[in-house]
């Protein structure tokens, strides 16, 4: 057995790989934004050009489903592990080791099964799904700035039907959408009023410590919303070795920000850990399986991967529909495995005649490209009657924040404050949980 690697460092948020990231993300962003044309609006969260994605769907199968079990319970899940061994152990040729993936609640009951019984469960290895990893580093975002700016902008853009106070991942393509928005017409915004020597990272937010205002837009930028930006882009690139290692960065940042009281995602936060510790201790074959699989194309467009669990979620919605409404255990068994059949020809039926892609150049993709440039607009408009429409207006002397919308939210520490707080103890939060995790791959 190989000797176990320490992620122990890898989790230090002063870790160097992540401070150069996070500033190449920023540049990156700042100079798409200083580049794009007045005259035809800058956004960010679109699809991105993929060269090495190799233009076809990643095969996969879909087995017949197993009815009357859930992802809550223990013994459910230890249920579906074991038809698992039957149908890839046994029907597959036998193979050693079975990579799962599942949301943070089926990840953590895979975990406690393999510390109850790390014999039985040996050639598991659980592997963090990481559609809902964004979703959850989403919702940690917006709990952590909801009182201190973004109930602001929900409640000037007009937003508050569909984006409330706190939300389920149910919901989180709302959220997701509206931090799209809000993101590039913050990077506009400054692109715009603040002078080229101090659009750098480390300078801008020296220049902006004496404007409270400014400062939330630097500081929600640089630490929450661009890092969620590049996560999202990250997820639908086709998978590499270069990908996975910037996607550990990202755990890093999100486990702090799952620590604080206000984001209140402790649960989150041990994933973060477990995700990392797993990817590096498991023996190499299994870890270049997760660098060249941990996202899939189910139609082989570029720039349009989905994480695994993406992947199910989407299987989830088909099969809801082919089933209908008569949802017997007989009609559910014979009926999804038939989208082994149907989705391939549903693509093929989109190649021929035009699919997704197509369709970004109709007529309702050109109204919601409309509403969004507008909307984008806005937050540029309402940011220069706020913060200011100049250098010297935005940079003075300000002591009071004025995204606050009720007298409580104006006390209390910033985000980031809450945030860094959590950061004085990483060590031993790291090690507590890493020593919990030793012996959990025993292959």
């Amino acid at each position: 057995m190989a000797e176990t690697q320490d992620i122990t460092d890898r989790m230090d948020p002063a870790n160097q790989e992540l401070k150069t990231e996070l500033e190449q993300v920023w540049d990156k962003y700042v100079n798409q934004a200083r580049t794009t044309d007045p005259r035809s609006s800058f956004q960010v969260g679109g699809y991105l050009a993929d060269p090495l994605h190799p233009g076809i769907p990643t095969h996969f199968e879909i087995m017949e489903p197993l009815t009357y079990v859930g992802t809550e319970s223990y013994q459910d899940n230890q249920e579906v592990l074991e038809v698992i061994d039957e149908r890839c152990l046994i029907d597959k040729n036998n193979q050693d080791a079975i990579i799962v993936v599942g949301d943070q609640q089926t990840f953590d009951r895979m975990m406690h099964l393999k510390r109850m019984k790390p014999v039985d469960y040996k050639h598991i290895v659980p592997f963090n799904g990481e559609m809902h990893f964004c979703a959850h580093m989403a919702h940690a975002i917006w709990r952590l700035n909801y009182n201190k700016f973004l109930m602001w902008l929900v409640a000037t853009l007009k937003f508050d039907k569909t984006c409330k106070d706190d939300w389920s991942v149910k919901t989180w393509s709302y959220y997701d959408d509206f931090l799209f928005i809000i993101t590039a017409g913050l990077l506009q915004y400054l692109t715009e009023v603040v002078p080229a020597d101090y659009l750098g990272f480390s300078a801008l937010r020296n220049a902006a410590q004496n404007n409270a205002d400014l400062l939330m837009l630097v500081r929600f930028l640089q630490d929450f919303a661009l890092p969620y930006l590049e996560v999202r882009q990250l997820v639908r690139s086709t998978s590499t070795l270069e990908m996975r290692r910037r996607m550990n960065l990202y755990y890093n940042l999100t486990l702090h920000m799952c620590r604080t009281e206000k984001a209140n995602k402790y649960l989150y936060a041990i994933v973060c850990v477990q995700a990392v510790w797993l990817y590096h201790n498991a023996i190499p074959s299994l870890r270049k399986v997760w660098e060249g699989m941990s996202t899939v194309s189910l139609r082989g467009y570029r720039g349009r991967n989905v994480a695994i669990d993406h992947l199910c979620e989407k299987v989830n919605k088909y099969s809801k529909q082919i089933v209908g409404t008569q949802a017997t255990e007989d009609r559910i068994k014979k009926m999804v495995p038939a989208l082994n059949v149907c989705m391939p020809v549903e693509q093929y039926y989109f190649e021929t005649a035009g699919g997704p892609e197509a369709e970004e150049d109709g007529e309702e993709a050109s109204a919601k490209k409309a509403d969004r440039l507008a909307t984008i607009a806005e937050v540029v408009k309402v940011l220069k009657g706020v913060v200011g429409g100049d250098w010297m207006t935005a940079s003075r002397q300000k002591d009071d924040l004025t995204f606050v919308c009720f007298a409580s939210a104006r006390d209390g520490r910033m985000p980031w404050e809450m945030v860094e707080e959590k950061q004085a103890d990483w060590r031993r939060y790291v090690e507590a949980n890493v020593e919990a995790k030793q012996g959990e791959i025993t292959m």
